[in-house]
């Protein structure tokens, strides 16, 4: 994981490879105005974000405002700033991968560049959700 000191805790971290990779902790977001509303976040955030969602029919276009780092978000029938699948949604509520990175992959589209930022900005965690186990 990128926030994990042990790398830089090696002598020649290049030395250091991976042997093995498993996942770890999955999320999947089924009520997206709770899960949001239920996070801390870094930044104030106003925009509105489409999750598609075609398995479970739990995506929507919502109203997603932070203040204080609190949020509240409701469904819209607004323009869509950001739209993104279900599971991009998921990962990025765990704080360890960013929109921009997604956007990059083209699996999250913006009206603007900016949004993406103010996103990050918002959805920036201290140190990301991590499970030490496998299950």
């Amino acid at each position: 994981h990128p926030a994990d000191p042990l790398r830089l805790m090696l002598t020649d971290y290049r030395l250091a490879r991976t042997t093995t990779r498993s996942d770890r902790l999955w999320l999947r977001i089924m009520d997206v105005p709770a899960a949001l509303e239920a996070r801390e976040y870094a930044a104030d955030l106003d925009t509105v974000i489409k999750v598609e969602d075609p398995f479970l029919k739990a995506g929507g276009t919502f109203a997603l405002q932070v203040k204080g780092g609190k949020a509240t978000c409701t469904a819209t029938d607004a323009e869509p700033a950001i739209t993104m699948p279900s599971d991009v949604l998921s990962s990025l509520y765990l704080g360890e991968h960013q929109a921009k990175t997604f956007a990059a992959a083209h699996r999250l589209h913006a009206s603007d560049p900016r949004e993406i930022r103010n996103f990050d900005f918002a959805f920036n965690a201290e140190r990301p959700a991590i499970l030490g186990y496998g299950f």
